[in-house]
């Protein structure tokens, strides 16, 4: 998913939910390096980007987080 100046996408890792292992990521549009925006996620995914943050779903859990931009 692209919003803005970063192009944004989940690892859902293993989907061990003792141990997770899924990140949320983002890397500029124009190039440069990945950053790594939350780890130890539980099978992230459903993800969208608004102004203020970045949300997903874990599909281990349940749950939905947010990250402020």
């Amino acid at each position: 998913m692209v919003h803005g100046e970063y192009a944004y996408w989940t690892n859902k890792g293993d989907g061990d939910t003792a141990n997770p292992n899924g990140s949320v990521m983002r890397v500029p549009v124009a190039g440069g390096a990945a950053e790594i925006l939350a780890q130890q996620q539980a099978c992230p995914g459903g993800m969208a980007v608004d102004d203020t943050g970045v949300y997903w779903a874990s599909f281990d859990t349940g749950c939905v987080a947010k990250l402020a931009k």
